[in-house]
């Protein structure tokens, strides 16, 4: 079931689609980016970036995106589901999914995808001249990513996997140096001469691994160098960081991670 669901959108999702979407992951970037700047005192980086990515799938699944940036998050998924199946000529996921013949008619229903819907916009919550492929090529700015991506993963909750004929074994430190794994150390994505080490790229489990991996990773790397290369030449250098170590550090899980004293957050000031 889970196989049969989710084959007809792992197209929509691949590579050479979101690079297609790379011009309006860059309008919703700069969207973003003006936002912040226009914004005083301080707020929440983590909840700016939840409206950002919300704004982008629901945009690439529907056809309209929800609008979280601006603050006009008044909406539901079926309509946003039905809007979509009205616009037939719009090209978007939910109006080829609805037309597919991957799919029996039970998984076409407004409820059924809906659900769906309900999935992906979870999973997914230009006056720079910036493209990702360029940006992939940034030795510093790919290790500072990946970096970020091991250091505070979205979902902190063990899989709901059973080794029935195994013992499984832990370790949460290799005893090598360089990977003192509470310290973030960007550098450690590095080779001797600077340049990225691919060969760490297998370890990263951010986003799962196997048929059970997340589906949105593509669309994830696409928003995550277009954002943090717009983020350090447009926000950062008038950014007051308001918050410290204690409010981001992992301590707890509650499905996703949780600082100390509750949720995880960041918040900056505008200078």
């Amino acid at each position: 079931m889970h196989r049969m669901r989710r084959a007809p959108i792992n197209r929509f999702l691949s590579r050479a689609q979101m690079l297609k979407l790379e011009a309006e992951v860059h309008e919703f970037t700069q969207r973003m980016c003006d936002k912040m700047l226009r914004t005083w005192g301080p707020f929440d980086v983590k909840e700016v970036y939840n409206c950002y990515t919300a704004d982008i799938i629901s945009q690439y699944a529907f056809g309209d995106d929800m609008k979280a940036l601006m603050n006009e998050l008044n909406i539901t998924i079926p309509g946003q589901i039905q809007r979509a199946l009205d616009k037939k000529e719009s090209g978007r996921m939910f109006t080829d999914l609805i037309e597919s013949d991957q799919l029996p008619e039970a998984e076409k229903t407004i409820f059924r995808l809906s659900g769906e819907g309900s999935t992906i916009l979870a999973a997914g919550e230009s006056p720079l001249n910036l493209k990702w492929t360029d940006l992939e090529q940034r030795p510093d700015l790919w290790a500072v990513i990946y970096e970020a991506l091991r250091f505070a993963p979205g979902i902190s909750h063990r899989p709901a996997r059973i080794a029935r004929e195994e013992d499984l074994f832990y370790k949460s430190e290799n005893g090598k140096a360089q990977w003192v794994q509470s310290e973030f150390r960007a550098e450690r994505w590095l080779l001797a001469n600077g340049q990225q080490n691919y060969a760490f790229e297998k370890h990263l489990m951010s986003f799962g691994k196997g048929s059970r991996s997340c589906l949105g990773t593509n669309l994830a790397y696409c928003e995550l160098f277009l954002l943090t290369a717009a983020m350090a030449l447009r926000v950062l250098p008038r950014a007051k960081l308001l918050s410290s170590i204690e409010d981001v550090r992992y301590d707890h899980d509650l499905v996703v991670p949780n600082a100390k004293y509750g949720l995880i957050r960041a918040y900056i000031q505008i200078t």
